[in-house]
């Protein structure tokens, strides 16, 4: 379902094709490492009405215990873990991401799965874990990624910040069906330099971004439409024209994967107004709620 997303420092446009296209929006907030509890504050109140609100709520703890404080304790500069948070407007989950400089291992989001799984059988660490964890390291990151998504969806992962080229992507693509059909996008928007990847440890999703920006606005924002086109989601002339006003040349492109089809695409550009972000919900195709999504706005300090 085609979604849009909107936020502090970046907005998206998502879909997810798998269920015949339907948009909603995101919001991404991103916090220094000293505001870990912040965004956990957040995440806490943007939960607090799910019916199992008490148990999502020991699973941050251990997040915060398992994954958080022992790279808090790793890095050697505050400013080497860096914090984000998603929200979609539909309000179904919410994705906390730690970005640390420095670390070359995983190891703390298996001892998570391994502690948390006793809780939700939904976050039991996958057989590839191993596998993919040498793929990721071997790459040579600077910045390795950890995520936990938290509500009606549960998912936790890892992954890493760092230009691929195409044997390396090639590689990362080869176990999905849609390797063809991807490679074959890359080479008619004239092959975008891949810039970070993550694999879920829960489950056999796995997501790619691209990044355009060495040509003019419009080129730049017209490829990244034109993923929508190729993958059979096409965004509407009209939400085109309204994205298009944001305050950014760049744009990035990110493709959801399990081994047989594509299931979220989207497409980041940052400096999108809360005003406009509520005239793209007003055009959306699934529900769009703007006092929830101006609610949410406010909590996150927009």
């Amino acid at each position: 379902s085609n979604t849009l997303v909107s936020s502090l420092n970046n907005s998206y446009y998502s879909t997810k094709p798998s269920l015949n296209t339907a948009t909603k929006q995101k919001k991404l907030l991103e916090f220094s490492s000293d505001q870990f509890f912040k965004a956990k504050s957040y995440v806490r109140k943007f939960l607090r009405d799910s019916e199992h609100f008490s148990q999502l709520n020991e699973i941050l703890d251990f997040w915060q215990e398992r994954v958080y404080e022992p790279l808090q304790n790793t890095v050697m500069l505050p400013a080497d873990l860096n914090i984000k948070l998603t929200t979609y407007s539909e309000s179904s989950s919410v994705t906390l991401y730690l970005e640390v400089d420095g670390v070359r291992k995983f190891s703390f989001i298996q001892d998570f799965c391994e502690e948390v799984s006793r809780l939700d059988s939904r976050f039991r660490l996958l057989p590839k874990f191993e596998m993919n964890s040498r793929f990721l390291l071997s790459l040579t990151p600077l910045t390795t990624c950890f995520y936990i998504t938290l509500g009606e969806e549960v998912d936790c992962g890892i992954g890493i910040n760092k230009p691929l080229d195409k044997r390396q992507l090639a590689e990362f693509l080869h176990e999905s069906q849609e390797r063809p059909n991807i490679s074959k996008w890359c080479y008619s928007v004239n092959s975008p330099i891949p810039v970070n990847f993550f694999y879920s440890v829960v489950s056999t999703l796995q997501s790619v971004t691209f990044y355009f920006f060495e040509e003019e606005k419009l080129q730049n924002f017209n490829k990244g439409f034109s993923m929508f086109e190729y993958f059979g989601a096409p965004v509407s002339a009209q939400l085109q024209q309204l994205i298009k006003t944001a305050n950014c040349e760049e744009v990035r492109c990110s493709l959801s994967f399990d081994q047989n089809s594509v299931k979220t695409m989207v497409m980041q550009v940052r400096d999108i107004p809360l005003q406009r972000s509520l005239q793209i919900g007003d055009n959306l195709d699934t529900p769009f709620y703007a006092h929830r999504w101006t609610t949410q706005s406010k909590l996150l300090g927009q």
